[in-house]
């Protein structure tokens, strides 16, 4: 017969590795998390890396490990005051790179820039296997046929394309591997209740065919004039672009985009009553790859195109501020060397300088252009800061854009400046 004793040290022992058991299970369990959350952080810091490299160079490269860990769900977001992030659940990874991101199992990270004359800035689009269903309704033919060539000239840059050939093309360096990435971008069209992605010989169009293949009359003719899109979308990444001349405000799905004959206009996203103000392309494809594709805090598209105004806008305005104050040294400097030809006759001045005469008030002008010393809120250093939601406001810093570069190319014309 079992003692007493022998029978509480038996209950004692079974609890005891109850408690043992339930004490690895949850350190398991915190283990493991800990070490899943450890590889994702090294996944964003490979990824940030990599994104760098793309930025800096220019030369677009693949990449697949946001297939781990379900690291394909995340998205970038302008945490102000704080560093801007790529948000990936519980993870905020800090990151600075001007980007147009949408996250996936495998991604394209597709390097570009815009150039503006006076000064050059690039940016990265990352997209996975996208879809882009245009849906051209109204709006004049030819607003219409130049935003749907601007917008798919954007993607997998490629050879032979005039006018539109890669950043890498145009630099002179072709690369090989330019025609070899993944994930490409397929482009198909929206009719009423017809989606049809057999457009370029029976297969779904990519960027080259897009302007060299049998879809040409699509983009180079009168591409307005499609019924609102009612057709079924297989996936998620099926994006449907409605080109229209006025956007409504009670969009069902995807994104809208109205046609402009300024560079600037109104874009909407499906679910959302904001109107988004486009000024350049990368406002445009920020809710072209985003979509209306919903995260952790609303719109996907919306995300987007904070993160790229917020870091954009304080890069341009520093930009013009820097770049205003070179200009006012070389005025100055050129307003010391001014000898005209009737100083230099009359013993004033020497040598004969009137290149110098006739470079200072423009030099001068130019830089007023980018940033007025007085901080006046008509130049481009002011403008860039404000509201980017203000239609009337993205208007003035487009025009004064515009007449920047066309001051930009008046200074190398007169030789007052080397490209």
């Amino acid at each position: 017969m079992i003692s007493t004793y022998k029978v509480f040290q038996m209950i004692f022992g079974l609890i005891a590795s109850i408690f043992i058991i339930m004490f690895l299970i949850q350190y398991s369990s915190q283990y493991s998390s800990f070490e899943e959350q450890s590889q994702s952080i090294t996944i964003l810091k490979n990824f940030n890396k990599v994104a760098g490299d793309v930025y800096l160079t220019g030369n677009s490269i693949d990449f697949d490990d946001f297939s781990h860990f379900g690291l394909d769900e995340c998205y970038v977001r302008f945490n102000e005051p704080d560093t801007p992030v790529i948000k990936c659940g519980d993870i905020d990874y800090p990151t600075f790179i001007p980007m147009i991101f949408r996250s996936g199992e495998h991604v394209l990270m597709d390097g570009s820039y815009i150039d503006m004359g006076w000064w050059t800035t690039r940016f990265i689009m990352v997209y996975p296997d996208l879809k882009i269903i245009y849906n051209p309704v109204s709006g004049s033919a030819e607003d219409t046929a130049r935003l749907l060539q601007e917008i798919t000239s954007i993607f997998n840059c490629e050879w032979g394309v005039e006018g539109y050939a890669c950043n890498d093309i145009n630099r002179g360096t072709p690369f090989p591997t330019a025609l070899q990435l993944e994930p490409r971008v397929k482009f198909g069209f929206c009719d009423d209740n017809t989606l049809d992605m057999t457009l370029c010989d029976g297969r779904a169009c990519e960027r080259y065919d897009m302007f060299t293949g049998s879809s040409d009359y699509i983009l180079y003719g009168d591409p307005s004039g499609m019924g609102q899109c009612t057709a079924p979308l297989p996936s998620e990444y099926y994006n449907l672009v409605m080109i229209h001349d006025y956007c409504p405000s009670n969009l069902e799905r995807g994104v809208c985009i109205e046609t402009s004959d300024n560079g600037v206009g109104l874009m909407r996203i499906a679910g959302s009553d904001k109107a988004y103000v486009y000024k350049d392309i990368l406002d445009i494809m920020a809710l072209v790859i985003g979509g209306d594709r919903e995260n952790m805090l609303g719109s996907l598209g919306d995300s987007i195109y904070t993160f790229k105004n917020e870091i954009m806008s304080r890069r341009l305005a520093l930009a013009a501020k820097v770049t205003a104050g070179k200009y006012s040294l070389m005025s100055e400097e050129a307003e010391e060397k001014c000898c005209t030809s009737q100083n230099y006759e009359y013993g004033i001045c020497s040598p004969i300088d009137e290149t110098s005469c006739e470079c200072r008030p423009l030099l001068k002008e130019f830089s007023y252009i980018l940033c007025k010393p007085a901080a006046e809120l008509d130049s481009i250093c002011e403008l860039a800061t404000r509201d980017y939601h203000d239609y009337s406001m993205m208007l003035q810093l487009r025009m004064k854009l515009d007449e920047a570069a066309e001051e930009y190319d008046n200074l190398i014309d007169r030789g007052c400046e080397i490209e």
